[in-house]
C-alpha cells in the first residue's frame, strides 16, 4: 500500500471492490477474494506505473469464475471418494451404478477409485492447475500403476462403456496405456 493513496491506482481499485467482498455470504469466498485482491499487489509497481486503473472487471470475473469451477470440481470429487469408498466396502451397492458382473467386485470399485483420480488430474491439467512438473510426475505415478498393476486389464474392460471423459479417454490410452506398452 501507498503512503499516497490519491496516487496509488492500485489502492483505489482494491478499495472500491471492498464492498463487494462485504457482500459474499460465504466466509471462505470472502477470505479467497482479498487474497486475489491482494496478490494484484505482486504488480504494483506495473501497474501503478500507468497512472490510470486498468478495466479490472473482466479480468476479476474471469478469475472468480475459474475458481469457482475448480471449486465445484473438486466437491464433487469428495462426492465421488465417499461413494467410492462405501463402494469398496461393500461391493454390492456398486450394482446401483452398474449391474456387470465383475470378477472381483471390490477391486474393480478401488480401480474406479483410482481411474477417477487420474481423471481429476487430467482435468486439473487442462484447466492450468497442475504445473508441468506437477503433471509429469502423475503421469509416471499412472504409468507405473499400469504397468505393475491390473488395473490396466480392469481399464480394458470398462474404457469401452465410456465412463469416463473422451479426453481423458484418450489421454490415458496414448500417454500411459501406451507409454507403459500395454496394448488398449
Amino acid at each position: 500500500m501507498s503512503l499516497f493513496p490519491d496516487e496509488d491506482v492500485l489502492t483505489k481499485e482494491t478499495e472500491s471492490w471492498k464492498g463487494f467482498a462485504d457482500g459474499l455470504s460465504a466466509e471462505e469466498d470472502r477470505r479467497v477474494f482479498m487474497k486475489m485482491l491482494n496478490d494484484c499487489y505482486k504488480y504494483a509497481k506495473a501497474i501503478n506505473s500507468r497512472g490510470q486503473p486498468f478495466p479490472a472487471e473482466p479480468v476479476k470475473i474471469q478469475a472468480l469464475s475459474s475458481d469457482q469451477e475448480t471449486r465445484v470440481l473438486n466437491d464433487l470429487d469428495e462426492k465421488f471418494h465417499s461413494m467410492a469408498m462405501l463402494a469398496m466396502e461393500d461391493p454390492s451397492i456398486a450394482r446401483v451404478i452398474d449391474t456387470r458382473d465383475y470378477a472381483n467386485k471390490r477391486e474393480t470399485a478401488f480401480s474406479f477409485y483410482i481411474l477417477r483420480m487420474c481423471a481429476h488430474a487430467y482435468a486439473m491439467r487442462q484447466r492450468r492447475g497442475l504445473v508441468r512438473n506437477a503433471w509429469a510426475g502423475w503421469l509416471q505415478w499412472m504409468r507405473n500403476w499400469f504397468r505393475r498393476g491390473t488395473i490396466g486389464e480392469i481399464w480394458k474392460q470398462v474404457e469401452p462403456d465410456g465412463w469416463f471423459n473422451p479426453a481423458f479417454q484418450k489421454c490415458l490410452d496414448a500417454e500411459i496405456m501406451g507409454a507403459s506398452g500395454i496394448s488398449t
